[in-house]
């Protein structure tokens, strides 16, 4: 019996076995795939063998209903459709630890049981996992009108320890003291996009009245303030974007024109935010921390001066796995000048990263 593992690629090939090939890292709760392709002469059995925090989902090229499951836990396929492929998808379960390496055993054998090949793969399943390192108990932000910029006398300091990339959005306690909007540049900004991209919608929906709907539904979404970590708003967009999808599918002329329409409505208008400077700066900051806030560019505004700011960090990563909510301590914000202050401005997380694998 021949036994192999993993290479640096994902694909190992033995004899009369062409490529075999399954992905190395996946996110904890994605799925991942897998494929076996051999010489169609031969005649074969495929036992595949799966840890705990993994299962096969989908399977492709067998005969429906087909597997059996053996008393080693294995799964065993004997009837392809097309001899010579199987292909897998597998389902991975989140996990307590943030990175943890698990094997696949596939076990490939002649219906006659003369030649038996068995390959061990290797996979980093992995996940984010988000700390709150610091936060100020006093915090005073001055604003320069003149220059359009803000000083802070200090961050509110979060780390990512795990490996792969955290989506945070931040809420509030309480809305006592503070409030969330839009900044007045950005303000002004949505409001020029809205009025510029519905004008060009309404006409996009004459043009193509087959696919009014879904642009009405779009244009819903663009004017509705979006919690991305709220399940229904997140069905939303998701059965939107898919109309979209399926629209643009069916008439490509159609989404050229929405696109367009987004596109020339966005240029035009976004040299009004001043913010932009700080906003670049922070993008560049994402590959380092591996924490991208999703409603970065909103703006935490005081009611009064000084003001006691309570947030909540909500959490989730790109399997859309949600995480426990980390809550901060309360923070007395002064301030001088302009009251608001865009929200990515008050975290800090360059030069944070504890050492962990960096993945995803």
């Amino acid at each position: 019996m021949a036994t192999s593992t993993v290479d640096q690629t994902g694909t190992v090939a033995y004899g009369w076995l062409k490529s075999l090939y399954m992905a190395n890292s996946c996110i904890q709760g994605d799925d991942f795939p897998a494929h076996i392709i051999w010489d169609k002469s031969a005649r074969l059995k495929v036992r595949v063998k799966c840890p705990a925090a993994i299962q096969v989902k989908e399977v492709y090229n067998v005969d429906q209903g087909e597997g059996h499951v053996l008393e080693n836990g294995s799964i065993e396929y004997t009837n392809f459709v097309v001899d010579g492929y199987i292909g897998f998808v597998f389902q991975t379960k989140p996990l307590q630890t943030t990175l943890v390496r698990e094997q696949v055993v596939f076990d490939v054998e002649s219906i006659d049981g003369h030649t038996r090949s068995s390959f061990t793969k290797e996979i980093d399943l992995f996940r984010p996992a988000v700390e709150i390192v610091r936060a100020p108990a006093e915090l005073r932000i001055k604003y320069d009108k003149d220059k359009g910029s803000w000083n802070l006398s200090d961050r509110i300091r979060i780390r990512n320890v795990g490996a792969g990339t955290a989506l945070v959005e931040i809420g509030l306690i309480s809305e006592e003291d503070f409030q969330m909007g839009a900044s007045s540049s950005l303000e002004e900004f949505q409001k020029a996009f809205l009025t510029d991209l519905g004008i060009k919608l309404d006409l996009l929906a004459k043009d193509h009245p087959r696919h009014a709907g879904v642009v009405q539904d779009v244009a819903l979404l663009f004017k509705q303030r979006i919690y991305l970590l709220d399940e229904k708003i997140k069905g939303k967009i998701k059965s939107t974007f898919e109309e979209l999808e399926a629209a643009g599918n069916e008439d490509p002329e159609f989404i050229e024109g929405f696109l367009s329409a987004v596109a020339i409505s966005y240029i035009k208008n976004i040299s009004v935010i001043t913010e932009l400077t700080s906003f670049l700066e922070y993008l560049n900051s994402i590959g380092e921390g591996r924490v991208i806030i999703l409603n970065s560019i909103d703006s935490m505004k005081a009611k009064k001066s000084p003001a006691k700011l309570r947030m909540v960090v909500r959490l989730t990563d790109l399997a859309d796995n949600n995480y426990p909510t980390l809550q901060l301590p309360p923070i007395t914000v002064t301030y001088e000048g302009e009251s608001g202050v865009p929200i990515h401005m008050l975290f800090d997380w360059k030069g944070l990263r504890a050492g962990t694998s960096k993945i995803g």
